[in-house]
């Protein structure tokens, strides 16, 4: 497994995590929020 592919599943499993904690945030700003991330 090379380190992009590691990266991008310790990406997804972060926002997995975060997506039940964020849920009282609007998706608009989640999706802003995900986009900063990048």
């Amino acid at each position: 497994m090379n380190l992009h592919v590691a990266r991008n599943l310790l990406t997804v499993r972060r926002h997995d995590w975060l997506r039940p904690h964020l849920a009282w945030l609007p998706s608009s700003l989640y999706r802003s929020y995900l986009a900063l991330r990048k």
